[in-house]
């Protein structure tokens, strides 16, 4: 390779190579940092934040240490109840702290041995910034090389770092985040993940299992294939298999400065991408990502990266028209439109925008600035002394509370029929409509109960006993004389669907051929009432 052609490697980043080793292993190694073509604010940002906030919080949380391993009835995460308290501490800042896949023990079965933290800047860098700064082209280059990706901004799901208490064992293998059999990873990367020692003399304890992208789907041969990255900067693919490695009892001082909380907890900086074809993964609320019922709250939230929208990738100008179908679905925001809704089009690349993207590109505010940080003013540890220290945990078995119930066994009542079945599949059909629940039934048995707010829970409790006392045909009860008969009110959303429009002839006749509890006798009666009511 002449000199020429390593300089002009050198000044992208060198774009093709990395792109191709980044889509076949899972990573790519920068022994000496990024490169300076892609230096970005939003690295820079990281930076700032790590430098104020990073030893306040290893001090809160070796306060919190007593409270990192789980109560007995818990199934919560190492950590997650002095992640929760420390989170609340420091909200006002927009700094949250969650816990990832925990540390596990270096053999099979691979027991859970201890926490590991992740210190979040989301919601600080969605205040700072509004729109994130367009990356240098460098980096657009190896991340945007896709057609697909090229019609659309990018957008940042995560900033922070990592951190892990001293003499951890290593973490638990996993992927941040996967597509589904509907949405395979193929040619391309849709979840780039940049990862970082704040000292360039330190490198990345990052564990990788080269070429591996198993959606979710850990087996215990990938424990054997595990290979220890050697750099101080990655490039890696949030769908690959990896983890953190272990860490020292003793801190690792390269400047013989003196020993503090920084030393003996390693970190790594974080930055967290989604492409335009992941977002429109993430969307669908499948893998690793948001379900769709949660993604409207702020900790789901992604930072907008700014994108040019007065012209298309290919640089032709966009033009306003209405759509014509139903069909049509934004390529930055990946909504589906309304007929006759406007858009900002280039028709010769295929090329679409909503009103609501093209808008808030124009008029975005972006700042490269860095903010004036100080240093979080936490309030006094209180649970340093023994009173505290009890009420502290007193907390946390509130807080992490019994075992919760994921399941439900239905009493059938005897003599029903399968329509009492299907009548009930109807209703929880509805009732996870209502709520935004996943609640399954198999049998006579619920499932999928675990994410039940307290309100749908009760409103479950009353449904199902409502059906625990109905069959087909009705059960005699023997009443004492002069007494009504009982009477059973069904759930207000359950009543006042039958009430509606919404149950119209053909779910009536629907529901006649689907009942298989008659005879086959019968077929030219079920016939009959199927044409009679339609």
């Amino acid at each position: 390779m002449s000199m020429r052609e390593h300089s002009a490697q050198q000044q992208d980043g060198y774009g093709s190579e990395n792109a191709n080793q980044l889509l076949s292993r899972g990573w790519v190694e920068f022994r000496e940092g990024f490169p300076e073509a892609w230096n970005w604010a939003v690295f820079d940002f990281v930076e700032s934040y790590h430098a104020v906030y990073n030893e306040p919080i290893i001090a809160a949380l070796e306060s919190l240490r007593v409270v990192w391993k789980p109560c007995e009835c818990s199934k919560a995460r190492f950590g997650a109840f002095a992640a929760e308290k420390l989170s609340r501490l420091l909200k006002q800042y927009g700094v949250a702290v969650f816990t990832p896949p925990p540390s596990v023990s270096s053999f099979p079965a691979y027991h859970e041995t201890g926490p590991r933290f992740y210190v979040s800047i989301t919601q600080a860098a969605l205040k700072h910034f509004g729109t994130a700064p367009q990356p240098p082209l460098a980096i657009s280059k190896v991340l945007l090389g896709h057609p697909e990706d090229q019609k659309g901004g990018l957008r940042i799901r995560g900033l922070g770092w990592a951190l892990a208490p001293p003499g951890s064992d290593p973490q638990d293998l996993h992927s941040d985040i996967w597509g589904d059999r509907m949405h395979h990873r193929l040619d391309r990367v849709r979840y780039p993940h940049f990862l970082w020692k704040p000292d360039r003399n330190v490198k990345c304890t990052t564990q990788i299992v080269p070429g591996v992208f198993p959606e979710g789907n850990v087996r215990a041969f990938h424990y054997d294939k595990i290979q220890q990255v050697s750099a101080t900067a990655l490039l890696v693919d949030g769908e690959v298999l990896h983890r953190g490695g272990a860490t020292s009892p003793t801190p690792h001082n390269t400047h013989n400065a003196p020993c503090s909380l920084a030393n003996l907890w390693p970190s790594t900086l974080s930055v967290e991408l989604c492409t335009p074809t992941g977002w429109k993964v993430w969307m669908a609320g499948v893998g690793g990502g948001a379900p769709k019922k949660v993604q409207h709250l702020p900790m789901w939230h992604m930072l907008r990266v700014h994108w040019e929208a007065q012209q298309c990738p290919a640089g032709h100008w966009l033009t306003r028209c209405l759509t014509q179908r139903r069909d049509c679905y934004c390529d930055k925001c990946a909504w589906t439109l309304a007929k006759r809704s406007t858009i900002f089009s280039c028709w010769r690349c295929n090329y679409t925008e909503c009103r609501s993207c093209y808008s808030e590109t124009q008029n975005t505010t972006m700042t490269d600035d860095l903010p004036l940080l100080l240093a979080p003013e936490l309030p006094p540890f209180e649970w340093i002394a023994v009173p505290g220290l009890q009420a502290l945990q007193k907390e946390q078995s509130q807080w992490e509370g019994p075992k919760k119930i994921t399941e439900l066994e239905i009493a059938v009542p005897i003599g029903s029929s399968t329509a009492w079945l299907h009548e009930l599949k109807s209703e929880i059909w509805h009732f996870n409509s209502k709520f935004g629940s996943e609640i399954r039934l198999a049998g006579a048995r619920l499932s999928g109960l675990s994410t039940l707010v307290p309100e749908a829970r009760k409103e479950l409790q009353c449904l199902v006993k409502w059906y625990e006392s109905k069959a087909y045909p009705q059960r005699e009860q023997k009443q004492p004389a002069g007494s009504d008969p009982p009477r059973h009110s069904r759930p207000s959303f359950s009543s006042s669907w039958h009430r509606s429009p919404l149950r119209s002839r053909s779910h009536r006749s629907l529901a006649i051929l689907n009942d298989s509890s008659s005879r086959p006798g019968d077929e030219k009666r079920r016939i009959r009432q199927t044409l009679r009511l339609g």
